[in-house]
C-alpha cells in the first residue's frame, strides 16, 4: 500500500518565502546603508560647524556639544554631558546666566524659539554671543527636546565698536579746527 502526498504547492510557498525574504533583507540592508550614510553626513555638518551647537533632552541634559562648543570651554564631551545645559562651564562663570538660559529652556520646550545676544565669561576669555535655542520635535510634533546654537560675534563686535570710535575721532576734528 502507498500513499502519495502532492507536496508541489507547499515546495512553491516555500521558495517564494525565500525569495520575500531575500527580498526583504536586500531592502533592510540599502535602507541601513541609506540611513547611515544620512547619519554621516549630519554628523559631519554638526562636527565641521564653526557655530557652538548642542542638543539637549526633553529635561535639559546635555546629550552632544560639538567640537566648537567644547574647544570654547576647553573641555571634552564627558566632562559635560549629562548635565543640565545650564550648569555647564559655558554659563557658570557669568553672573545671572544659569537662570536665563534655564528659563530659554522651558520656553523652548512650551514650544517658543529663544534669541538673544549674550556676553559670557569662558575659559577662552570673554566671549559675545547670538544665542538661540530651538525645540526639537519627534515625527508626531511633540517637543522632544531643544537645540542650542551660538555664534561667536567678538570679533564683529570689536570691529564695530572699532569703527564707532573713529567716527567720534573725524566728528571731533572739525570741532577743535574751529576752536583754535
Amino acid at each position: 500500500i502507498g500513499v502519495a502526498h502532492d507536496i508541489t504547492a507547499a515546495k512553491q510557498a516555500e521558495i517564494e518565502l525565500r525569495r520575500l525574504n531575500e527580498t526583504l533583507e536586500l531592502r533592510i540592508s540599502e535602507r541601513t546603508a541609506q540611513l547611515e550614510s544620512n547619519e554621516a553626513q549630519m554628523r559631519a555638518i554638526f562636527e565641521t560647524s564653526h557655530q557652538y551647537q548642542a542638543l539637549l533632552n526633553r529635561d535639559g541634559d546635555l546629550l552632544h556639544a560639538n567640537k566648537t562648543a567644547l574647544a570654547g570651554i576647553r573641555a571634552e564631551a564627558a566632562d559635560v554631558i549629562g548635565k543640565p545645559f545650564w550648569e555647564t562651564p559655558w554659563f557658570a562663570a557669568t553672573d545671572g546666566m544659569r537662570d536665563t538660559v534655564r528659563d530659554a529652556f522651558i520656553a523652548v520646550m512650551r514650544g517658543d524659539e529663544v534669541k538673544t545676544e549674550m556676553l559670557l565669561q569662558l575659559p577662552v576669555g570673554e566671549r559675545f554671543f547670538d544665542f538661540a535655542m530651538r525645540p526639537l520635535r519627534d515625527q508626531h510634533g511633540t517637543v522632544i527636546g531643544a537645540v542650542p546654537e551660538a555664534v561667536d560675534v567678538t570679533e564683529r563686535r570689536k570691529g564695530e565698536e572699532a569703527l564707532r570710535q573713529s567716527q567720534k575721532t573725524e566728528a571731533v576734528g572739525p570741532l577743535t579746527v574751529g576752536v583754535r
